[in-house]
């Protein structure tokens, strides 16, 4: 705006903003120094323009702040100014279970930018997740204007209507506090697969009732706490290869658990050493020789009740312990004899020590870490348990068991990695999805939301679902080739007539569970998944705990690294949610190295407890 001012003309530009008191009281805004830079035009002897350096300077401006007056409603969030509110669902038809989300917009003039969201004036039977708001433009500076707000649900229970959200605020016009609220939103609620009636038949005289946990499961009792790496080799390339790989796994597995073993094992080395001294025995001392195999029988197999061992005792009696002299020398072949029976008792009896000492191990470590979570000793039990073997050799009991111990340590996030651990080694482990679905409801943690009909698929695991298909296929692959290969007539051909009605039925069935069985690679690579573990995790638009805020992420939730950038990951949810979290909140489902007992965050004693 061009204004005259003192005979002289000027140029009026305005800034509007709006800013917020925090306290009660004089505050005050200044004094301040403003810096503009001006063009001016001189004629020196011709016009030119020359840059200039202005100071404004701005004198303090005081206001008082007044305190809001008594009486504020139960749902008063610092909310000033004069609001409208409304709310609206873009999907309406859903089924019981699913999350809604719904869109708050807030009109007005006030405090717009500081405000919260409004809140269900009704929250029985729905759980709220975080709310994330549209960031504003260059409208913020105005006092005026809207703020739009998303807000997750998801209901507990059958609804047939979104019940009204609230906003309560101070009017400073009328000096009262107000509040104004939504129209219900209907809903049109289908029940879920599992909870619902059928439609048609015998009527039931109750619906299938819903899971009423309160606690986890208790922990299991494996009959071993670890088990071999699984071939990756396809099984339907045919039963020998199949079974040449297999045997090949089991002897390296053998050999590697084992063959430590036998290094360190003083008793072998001493019964090897015995063995070679007694076999580099001249040949011609047959005296020292049957003495020498005597006093290694005595000494090492002393247990033994084999009679070709009792054999070598009493012939080493006869030959040895004699005033006279033999009559003859010990023939070569009899030697070799009583040399091979000694080893092949040997070897026996290391490998039977070493079985018994495995078996007694695992019982004991077993038995120590139960005694360890028995006695609310649950960092020792998850050692124990780690330390039973290697992860990539634990058994998917052993990982539920872990998760049950994290749990009971207070960390839901740690037990939700463990059970997802525990699935992915065994995918139709029921203990470990029923604990995992019981952590998720009661947190609400973000994950990926299914169908019924998926969960039930779990009762058998993929690689039944995979079997049944291969087996179909066989078969109709065997049944073909059974007429021409036999003569009209035979009663081999029956049966492959009747393979040929079934097993088309057997692939259908193995490809629908096949196909539809619940796979959480679709939602990320398994390399990529990480569950938040821990407690008040919240995503940040950037790697800043000072960045504005997205979303609560509840311990428990899965989620999809994107990227890393320093202590900072960038994640994605199922919910198609976005954001950053401190890279110490997650941790991967499959652990780039060998995991470690998790440390948990035990509360300080106050002196008020025992």
């Amino acid at each position: 705006n061009r204004i005259n001012l003192l005979a002289g003309r000027y140029i009026s530009v305005s800034y509007p903003s709006t800013i917020t008191p925090t306290r009660t009281g004089k505050i005050a805004i200044g004094p301040a120094k403003i810096r503009l830079m001006t063009r001016e035009v001189i004629m020196d002897p011709s016009p030119s323009q020359v840059n200039r350096e202005l100071y404004l300077e701005v004198p303090k401006l005081e206001l008082e702040s007044i305190s809001l007056p008594d009486g504020a409603p139960e749902g008063f969030q610092n909310a000033v100014g004069n609001f409208r509110l409304s709310a609206s669902a873009a999907v309406t038809e859903v089924q019981e279970g699913d999350p809604i989300s719904v869109d708050l917009i807030v009109t007005g003039s006030g405090n717009l930018d500081t405000l919260k969201p409004p809140t269900l004036a009704d929250p029985e039977g729905w759980k709220t997740y975080g709310t994330t708001a549209d960031q504003r433009g260059e409208e913020r500076r105005e006092l005026a204007g809207t703020v739009t707000f998303h807000q997750s649900i998801r209901p507990l229970e059958f609804k047939s209507e979104i019940p009204p959200f609230r906003l309560d605020y101070f009017d400073p016009q009328d000096g009262a506090y107000k509040s104004v609220s939504t129209r219900p939103i209907a809903l049109q609620m289908t029940p879920s697969i599992l909870s619902a009636r059928p439609p048609s038949g015998p009527v039931q005289s109750m619906a299938v009732p819903f899971e009423r946990m309160t606690d986890i499961l208790g922990v299991l009792g494996p009959a071993q706490l670890s088990v071999p790496a699984a071939s990756a080799i396809p099984y339907w390339l045919g039963h020998l290869v199949a079974g040449l790989i297999a045997l090949s796994l089991i002897a390296k597995a053998f050999w590697m658990r084992y063959s430590p073993r036998f290094r360190k094992n003083a008793d072998q080395q001493a019964r090897l050493r015995d063995l070679r001294e007694l076999a580099a025995t001249q040949s011609s001392n047959d005296i020292e020789f049957l003495k020498s195999a005597g006093a290694y029988v005595e000494h090492w197999l002393g247990g033994t009740s084999s009679p070709e061992i009792k054999a070598i005792l009493i012939e080493r009696d006869a030959v040895c312990f004699r005033s006279e002299k033999p009559k003859s020398a010990l023939d070569p072949k009899r030697r070799g004899e009583i040399l091979n029976l000694l080893r092949h008792a040997a070897m026996a009896f290391i490998i039977a020590v070493l079985s018994l000492g495995a078996s007694a191990r695992a019982a004991d470590t077993f038995t120590s870490a139960m005694e360890a979570y028995d006695t609310a000793k649950y960092d020792d039990a998850i050692k124990l348990w780690l330390d039973s073997a290697s992860y990539d050799q634990l058994s998917a009991d052993a990982l539920y068991n872990i998760g049950n111990a994290c749990y009971r340590s207070g960390s839901p996030g740690h037990a939700a990695l463990y059970y997802r651990r525990a699935i992915l080694r065994a995918s139709s482990h029921p203990e470990a999805q029923q604990n995992l679905r019981f952590i998720e409801q009661k947190h609400g943690a973000i994950t990926i939301q299914r169908p019924d009909y998926q969960y039930i698929l779990t009762k058998f695991s993929l690689s039944t679902w995979k079997a049944v298909c291969w087996t179909g296929i066989w078969l109709c692959g065997l049944a073909l080739l059974v007429f021409p290969a036999t003569k009209q007539g035979a009663h081999l051909r029956g049966v492959a007539g009747v393979t040929m009605v079934f097993a088309p039925l057997l692939v259908s069935i193995g490809l629908i569970g096949w196909h539809f069985f619940p796979d959480d690679s679709k939602f990320a690579p398994l390399a990529k998944q990480a569950v938040i573990i821990g407690e008040k995790v919240t995503l940040h638009v950037d790697a800043a705990r000072t960045a504005p805020e997205v979303i609560d992420a509840p311990p428990g939730s899965l989620c999809e690294i994107i990227r890393e950038s320093g202590s900072w990951s960038y994640v994605a949810f199922a919910s198609k949610t976005h954001g950053w979290v401190p890279t110490e909140s997650l941790e991967k489902i499959i652990p780039p190295a060998a995991p470690i007992p998790p440390k948990f965050r035990k509360p300080k004693s106050d002196g008020k407890t025992a």
